[in-house]
């Protein structure tokens, strides 16, 4: 019988764990519960999830959204929020849906673009 002894990774927000130190890295940079998280829908360097936190006390995920147009940086407040919570307190967002809708609307803008440009 053999034994390998192998090195894992956690990440030091969520817990997430993985055999990869790169992949692990990588997601520490974008993890939901990391305070200075970079954006990986807008390739932004970092958001302000504790102050998305705090806009979530006075506006539902649906408002904030309209406010700050990004599901991904919207999601991570909503988990933010929801860590700890009650589950008679928690915050509903569908991450899916928004991440939709989102992208639709970067493609009907994206061809809108190209109609100006292309014959």
């Amino acid at each position: 019988m053999t034994t390998k002894k192998v090195n894992r990774y956690y990440c030091d927000h969520c817990k997430k764990g993985g055999c990869n130190s790169g992949h692990m890295h990588q997601h520490e940079g974008i993890c939901f519960f990391n305070p200075t998280r970079g954006c990986p829908v807008f390739d932004a360097q970092t958001t302000d999830v504790a102050a998305n936190v705090k806009r979530l006390e006075t506006m539902t995920p649906e408002e904030l959204l309209k406010k700050i147009m990004c599901p991904a940086c919207v999601c991570a407040a909503v988990a933010v929020a929801n860590k700890g919570a009650d589950s008679d307190e928690f915050i509903s967002f569908d991450y899916k849906a928004a991440l939709a809708a989102w992208n639709a609307r970067q493609t009907e803008e994206f061809q809108a673009a190209c109609e100006n440009y292309c014959p």
